[in-house]
């Protein structure tokens, strides 16, 4: 509860703020905006898959009883060599700048200048922002979701407020939106940073150390996770990177605008899947099959209820969301058929978080490796071919095209290792039944709300349907003891089966 609240705040936080910056700064600004986005994910190939082995070494190593030194020196000796990364990753978007700016970006309305120098901020920001994940993954593994995500909605929501007082009222420039972004995350990665070692200090008292022979035992699977971590970043940035250079900047900002409206679905899926990652991998650990499946399912059940009437809600009624939301007429018309398709494409990235976070946890990589290769080989190109001849409509449905190919590789690959053999009845009982319930509220609601003109009408239906679509899925998940009702029990060091919880 704790992570889907905090991303859901940045997610509403976001969808207030938006069509200010779109009206202060210009469709154009906000595209340079969603290129800033796209090189902080971009740059994440770096972490080199460390967060996500802090994460999981200090989940085994609570759940098997080693030590607390070891996740202290495990935390020294990867942060050292993170830090350094950190400065040359600034350092390289700093001097790339001036390329970036004048022979990447289409440019019509911001000058060279402009684009240089918003650039310039944003390698201080983006090597302030990137070692949070490190600290953010050690006290995930330590569990301690609840004071994460304070930190995290704290400031996000600092982003987002000083970053519209300051643009509305002092310079509605793009340098003073990303000016802004450097300070917050200057302040959010010193804050996650002694509130993760304070953690581990108060496990253990004894001095941390920086180790090679860590290095030495995880850089396997550290390695690994990157690896997976590129391919998924080259294929999730190949949208927006491909846009940025054969259309115009406006494009991108239009994009950009229906990615944040169907943004609170991933969201939701990471927040499900975050809070279950460190079970997973305690769960591997001390090789407890029976619990392992029965978190995987209730985990991924939680999404797809959780996610399923949002995503509808954008199918079926997206003009009237992106009219209400904007009060643009060209906006709208621009980004409703990307919004519709990305709203799909998002839902089913939502509900594979879970099964990621599970193929991660337990050490099969190798799958995520496969998949993501492939997608990347076949999707990329058509993104080359596609999106110069149909927009970023064309961008929006091979995102659809590409986890839709992914979804059967991940769901068959999970229920192996959980060892679940009924995989059409777990799949209807995970995923799909919330989609009928769906389709029957808020398909039925679209079809009630005909008109073609934004009205009070249609959006009262819509939100009949909603609330309708919510009861029905309290009651369904009450009957499958889904989230919230069925609650994670604690892990106990050693133990081996649910009856010894």
């Amino acid at each position: 509860m704790a992570n889907i609240g905090g991303r859901l705040w940045s997610a509403a936080l976001s969808i207030i703020a938006v069509p200010i910056f779109v009206q202060v700064l210009g469709a154009e600004a906000f595209g340079l905006i969603g290129l800033f986005a796209t090189l902080q994910a971009l740059f994440a190939i770096l972490d080199l898959g460390l967060s996500a082995t802090v994460n999981r070494e200090i989940a085994q190593n609570i759940a098997l009883g080693k030590p607390d030194i070891e996740s202290k020196n495990l935390l020294r000796t990867l942060e050292i060599p993170y830090w350094m990364l950190a400065v040359v990753l600034g350092l390289g978007v700093l001097l790339a700048s001036g390329w970036i700016a004048t022979h990447w970006v289409n440019v019509q309305q911001l000058s060279q200048g402009e684009v240089q120098l918003a650039l310039a901020v944003m390698a201080l920001s983006l090597a302030a922002q990137w070692p949070v994940s490190l600290y953010t993954g050690a006290l995930l593994g330590m569990q301690a979701q609840v004071l994460q995500n304070a930190i995290f909605v704290v400031f996000a929501t600092f982003r987002t407020l000083v970053a519209l007082a300051v643009v509305v009222w002092i310079s509605p420039t793009i340098t003073a939106f990303v000016l802004v972004q450097a300070v917050a995350n200057m302040g959010e990665v010193l804050v996650t940073m002694l509130v993760a070692w304070n953690l581990l200090g108060r496990r253990s008292g004894e001095r941390a150390h920086f180790q090679t022979a860590v290095l030495r035992r995880i850089w396997r699977f550290a390695l690994s996770v990157n690896m997976v971590g590129v391919l998924s970043m080259i294929g999730s940035s190949a949208d927006r990177m491909v846009i940025s250079k054969f259309l115009p900047l406006a494009q991108l900002g239009y994009y950009s605008i229906a990615s944040t409206a169907a943004g609170a679905l991933p969201l939701v899926g990471l927040s499900v899947a975050t809070a279950a990652f460190p079970r997973f991998a305690a769960q591997s650990g001390i090789g407890d099959r029976t619990a392992l499946r029965r978190d995987y399912h209730r985990a991924t059940q939680a999404v797809a209820c959780s996610t399923v009437g949002i995503c509808l809600a954008l199918v079926c009624f997206s003009t009237e969301i992106l009219q209400v939301w904007t009060q643009s007429t060209e906006i709208t018309q621009q980004a409703t058929v990307a919004l519709s398709l990305l709203a799909l494409a998002y839902l089913v990235m939502a509900v594979l978080n879970p099964a990621y976070g599970l193929l991660v946890a337990s050490g099969h990589v190798q799958v995520l490796l496969f998949a993501n290769g492939i997608s990347i080989l076949i999707f990329v190109p058509a993104m080359i071919v596609l999106i110069p001849r149909w927009g970023i409509g064309a961008a929006a449905g091979i995102w659809l095209a590409r986890n839709l190919m992914l979804w059967p590789i991940y769901a068959f690959s999970t229920y192996r290792i959980v060892e679940d053999h009924g995989i059409v009845k777990s799949l209807f009982r995970d995923v799909f039944v919330y989609l009928v319930v769906g389709a029957l509220w808020i398909g039925g609601a679209r079809l009630v709300a005909q008109s073609s003109f934004i009205s009070l009408a249609s959006l009262a239906t819509l939100f009949t349907a909603e609330i309708g679509y919510g009861i029905s899925v309290m009651l369904l998940s009450r009957v499958l003891h889904v989230f919230p009702w069925g609650v994670f029990p604690p892990i106990v060091a050693g133990s081996t089966s649910p009856s010894a919880r």
